[in-house]
Formats: structure tokens, C-alpha cells, sequence
């Protein structure tokens, strides 16, 4: 099991909106003792100059991205200096969704941390920005920080837990984050009315090995149990009332037609939540 983030990558647009995500990786990375990696994407990586005008205008490109990269650099400085961490600089290319999880990959990056400046269905419709076509293609753990404000450290854990055998496994990738925020956990658990004896039985053997496995480190840890129909609401609507910083989810997304026009459980959490979201896959 992990004591601690190694690795941890920002992509950054430049906007107000990654300010908070910036400072909360910068956070994390200085109580993990991780290198922080800062990543800018170029999307555009074929562009079709018009005749004539192709010398004037690919100055310009030029100049913007060397712009850019002085930028990158001149940031990834100053979080060294002013904080005391390792920080590097990348440039990356081609479609979002993509390059941020091969560029975590290559780097041996152990969390993505990403801004949420969008709420709501409309966001899940833009796929080509979306978290989670990121989380589809990543293969280590996904904070979404939502762009009101930076989240310094994490509190108060909201742990849902559903009836998924291997749903376990993201206690391997949170007790990093308890240990080191000193955090209180509750694990909850919002049950649809038609659930099944076995999945309830799943969910109440999960709940007390993962009380047995937390409490082992003197965490306070609290257990509630609630019937509900719409369990990603339920999350959301006991995360606010119990002023959490952080839910801690097992992504599982829908995939095809069904990922166009529907919003899976996943997204609504990501997308509705107003803290934080810890999105862990399982292999």
C-alpha cells in the first residue's frame, strides 16, 4: 500500500479557472513531498495557413508558443522558489483527452489534477474537454478541483460505497491523503430501494472492512447508510450537508451511445459536485 504521491501533473490553460487547481497541487505536493509536473496542451497541431500569407502567420504561431513555453518555465521557477518543491514544465500535443494521460503515463505520474470550470449536463457533452474522456484513458487517479476555490487540505473523506467487490481498491489510493490531512472519514452508502440482498450484503461487507482497514491508523470513522434513487444526488446532497472536502468515487463510466446521451454515475458526482472529486479506476 502507498504512503505518499510521487508524481503529481496540472494541466494549465493559463486561465482563472486552473489558478485553484494549481494551488491545490501545490499543497498536495509539498505534504506528499511529490514533484509536481506542469503540462500545456497544443491541440491544434495541424494548421492550414492560407496562400501568401503562410510566412507572417506561422511567425506568429511561432511567437505564441515560444511565448508559452517562457511562461511554463518562468511558473515552474517560481513554485520552486516560493515553495520548495520540484517542479518541470512539459508541452504536450493533439486532442485533450489523450494527451494528459499519455504524458502521465510517460512521466511515472501517479495523480492528474484538472480544473472544473463547467457544471451541469452541457459539460459532458463536450467530450473533446471532458474529465471524463481524461479518466477514460488514464491510468492512475483523477482530482477534479472545481474552479471557486483552491482546497488546501482535505478534512473532512466522503467515501461512498457501492456494491462493487473490487470497490476496495480506492482505499490503496486514499489512505495517502487521510494519513497526511489527519482527515475524518464517513463512508456512505446511498442504496436504490431495488437493490438486491447480495448487493446489500456486498455493501455492508465492504463497509466493515473498510472501517477495519482505516481505523487501523486512529482515523475517526463515521458509517451511514441511506435509501435513495438517484445515488450520485444522495452523494453530492451529504457531501454539502456535511461540509466535506473531498468524495472519494470508484469511476465506472458508460461507454457508446448510452456515454452521448446519458449521464452515468461518475459524471454526475464530477460534474455536480461543489468539492473536490477523487475518481479512481479499477483495472
Amino acid at each position: 500500500m502507498k504512503d505518499s504521491f510521487k508524481n503529481i501533473i496540472i494541466p494549465l490553460n493559463f486561465s482563472e479557472s486552473s489558478a485553484n487547481a494549481l494551488k491545490t497541487g501545490i499543497a498536495m505536493c509539498k505534504r506528499h513531498g511529490a514533484m509536481l509536473h506542469l503540462l500545456h496542451i497544443k491541440e491544434n497541431k495541424h494548421l492550414v495557413f492560407p496562400p501568401g500569407k503562410n510566412p507572417r502567420i506561422l511567425e506568429m504561431v511561432l511567437e505564441a508558443e515560444v511565448a508559452t513555453l517562457s511562461r511554463l518555465e518562468s511558473l515552474a521557477q517560481r513554485i520552486t522558489a516560493q515553495h520548495n518543491i520540484v517542479c518541470f514544465f512539459h508541452t504536450a500535443e493533439g486532442p485533450y483527452y489523450q494527451a494528459i494521460p499519455s504524458k502521465a503515463k510517460d512521466l511515472y505520474c501517479d495523480l492528474i489534477i484538472m480544473e472544473k470550470n463547467h457544471s451541469g449536463k452541457g459539460f459532458s457533452l463536450l467530450k473533446t474537454n471532458s474529465i471524463c474522456k481524461v479518466l477514460e484513458h488514464a491510468n492512475c487517479a483523477v482530482l477534479t478541483v472545481p474552479h471557486e476555490r483552491a482546497f488546501p487540505d482535505f478534512k473532512n473523506v466522503l467515501i461512498p460505497v457501492r456494491p462493487l467487490r473490487a470497490g476496495l481498491e480506492k482505499l490503496r489510493t486514499t489512505l495517502p491523503i487521510i494519513k497526511k490531512n489527519k482527515s475524518s472519514v464517513l463512508l456512505f452508502s446511498a442504496q436504490k430501494p431495488e437493490m438486491k440482498k447480495e448487493q446489500r450484503q456486498t455493501v455492508d461487507t465492504l463497509m466493515q472492512k473498510a472501517d477495519q482497514l482505516i481505523s487501523k491508523d486512529d482515523v475517526r470513522v463515521e458509517k451511514e447508510l441511506n435509501v435513495a434513487k438517484d445515488m450520485a444526488r444522495e452523494v453530492v446532497k451529504k457531501a454539502i450537508e456535511k461540509k466535506s472536502d473531498l468524495i472519494v468515487i470508484t469511476a465506472t463510466l458508460h461507454k457508446g451511445l448510452k456515454a452521448i446521451f446519458t449521464r452515468d454515475y461518475t459524471q454526475k458526482v464530477i460534474e455536480d459536485s461543489p468539492v473536490p472529486v477523487l475518481s479512481i479506476k479499477i483495472a
